[in-house]
């Protein structure tokens, strides 16, 4: 074909329906709307074309797609050092100018040439591995074009002609010798046509149905853990107070065994009803399918299932029976406890305060202790829950508990940066987040947050009646510890392990902790009096408490 020769340009016609542009060249999909392939030296090759194809723009089928290839600066451009170093410069202008061409459903003339032979003399049928197959529009959910019942066969990309143009600085200037690139007719085809082009020969990847998986997976669970399992957690202030119902009920649970005996009678409208709190030694729940994932794990010889009063409370807020229940039986806690105070029951760690919420709404009297300014600092919906139920407002304390954990990331607790180094910055943006800012001071004093020990001046941990904490992070250890060496009944759910920030935990094997199971066998291991139990809630949701009796 005489288009071979050197110096000969060819001529492409065709509408854009997709276009990509990227900092060196520009990719553009185009539907050939001319029978005519004529080259700069005067050839045609128009038999060739119409032998084996039907080229109409109206076509719904054997549309012929092109793939147009421009490249800028033009293919000689890097060879000249000169015009190399300004060639950033000049791509950006050729970009803008390809952005105010090619835009979609513009018809467009190019002048180039193919990449390689631009027809064959036999269509070539798509194989099994073709990146697309027979698609009908109606199976493409993206168009909407009032087509129905029309079946395409599509070929495969890499089989698409590229035909490549060079579009140089030149061409900016309108010079006929470098004006490779002319706009025949603006917006020949609408966009809805250019979109069903591209969901014809670009079919979009094959999208999940989310909310079909998600139920297959729910339905394939064994139903020993769907039962005990929520739909929300850990995604917004609904799911954190799910499951602040959750630990409080079990935290009450824990503590009625202390001054309730081993199982417990409560009361209620003058009748008496077994409130399903069982014993200890009672507790059976058929859980094989749960506790398989942690067999070899030494905290198993602590195990003890979930009572069923709480494992059926799991599909939306606590049971109306079970709160009533609760409530009882925090009153004859809190009335026979000697030690009872207005913060008789400590959440270490408690962030918003999401646990002491639940306790609040069941008449239990509790403290927020975190480090953090915003300690206590609930969603508008969970404080506006608080006021409706005509409850008193729960305590807040602002410090750390037990000591100050050494490595922490004291900018985002504290407010400072590099606070061991002794250089202290004082953050106004984080001062008005503070109630007060009482301890937030001056760059030239020593910054200091209060500790929540034993021998500090508040007295909560002396006088507290039990200690709760839900994902309290890096003073998972410390409570613990804190809880076991002064006997105060405690429930715990780990998070995160932080193995870097503790190498100094060891397991039996003597490696560093570094896997939940590691954790919570690290925890269980300070005395034998801690146990363990799995609360019907996702994620981290083993529970390591203790009673002391």
């Amino acid at each position: 074909m005489s288009s071979n020769q050197p110096g000969c340009r060819q001529v492409l016609i065709g509408v854009v329906f997709r276009c990509t542009i990227r900092s060196g060249h520009a990719s553009l999909a185009i539907i050939v709307t001319s029978d005519d392939v004529v080259d700069s030296c005067g050839n045609n090759s128009r038999s060739v074309v119409s032998s084996q194809f039907s080229i109409n723009a109206d076509s719904r089928q054997d549309q012929k797609v092109v793939l147009v290839v421009i490249r800028f600066c033009g293919s000689q451009w890097n060879t000249d050092s000169e015009r190399s170093s300004s060639c950033g410069d000049m791509m950006t202008l050729l970009r803008s100018n390809i952005r105010r061409m090619c835009k979609l459903g513009n018809e467009l003339e190019f002048h180039g040439s193919f990449e390689r032979q631009l027809y064959e003399q036999q269509p070539k049928t798509p194989s099994s591995s073709d990146r697309c197959s027979d698609i009908t529009i109606e199976e493409v959910s993206c168009v909407n074009t009032g087509l129905k019942n029309v079946t395409y066969s599509l070929k495969n990309f890499s089989e698409w002609d590229r035909f490549i143009v060079d579009y140089s600085p030149q061409a900016l200037d309108n010079k006929p010798n470098f004006s490779n690139i002319r706009v025949i007719e603006g917006q020949k085809w609408d966009s809805a046509r250019c979109q069903m082009l591209r969901a014809k020969y670009f079919p979009p990847p094959t999208q999940i149905d989310q909310t079909k998986s998600i139920r297959e997976s729910s339905e394939n669970k064994p139903k020993c853990i769907k039962e005990n399992s929520t739909s929300k957690h850990h995604k917004s202030g609904l799911g954190k107070r799910q499951q602040g119902e959750l630990v409080a009920d079990f935290l009450l649970w824990v503590v009625s065994t202390i001054y309730n005996g081993i199982g417990v009678d409560v009361p209620y409208n003058g009748s008496s009803e077994n409130c399903d709190f069982c014993s200890l030694g009672s507790l059976r729940q058929n859980t094989d399918c749960i506790l398989e994932k942690y067999a070899g794990h030494s905290f198993m010889d602590r195990w003890v299932p979930l009572d069923s009063s709480l494992a059926t409370t799991t599909a939306t807020f606590i049971h109306e029976r079970n709160a009533r229940v609760a409530n009882l039986l925090c009153q004859r806690i809190i009335g026979t406890n000697r030690r009872a105070h207005s913060g008789s029951i400590l959440d270490v760690a408690g962030g918003a305060g999401h646990v002491t919420l639940a306790l609040a709404l069941r008449d239990v009297k509790s403290t927020v202790v975190d480090p953090r300014c915003t300690v206590g600092s609930l969603p508008g919906r969970d404080r506006k829950l608080l006021k409706k139920a005509k409850k008193e407002p729960f305590g807040t304390y602002r410090a750390w508990f037990g000591s100050r954990p050494a490595g922490i990331d004291v900018f985002f607790r504290e407010g400072c940066q590099d606070y061991f180094a002794g250089s202290v910055v004082h953050s106004q943006r984080k001062a008005s987040l503070c109630r007060g800012n009482e301890s937030f001071i001056g760059p030239d004093e020593k910054f200091s947050i209060p500790i929540c020990s034993m021998d500090s001046k508040d007295q909560l941990l002396r006088n507290s009646t039990a200690i709760v904490a839900l994902h309290p992070d890096e003073a998972t250890g410390i409570i613990v510890e804190t809880a076991v060496e002064h006997r105060i009944p405690f429930v715990v759910i780990p998070c995160c392990v932080f193995s870097r920030l503790f190498p100094d935990r060891l397991t039996k094997e003597g490696h560093v902790v570094s896997t939940y199971y590691d954790l919570i066998d690290w925890l269980v291991a300070k005395d034998p009096a801690i146990h363990v139990t799995r609360l019907p809630f996702d994620g981290a949701n083993l529970a390591v408490w203790a009673t002391f009796l």
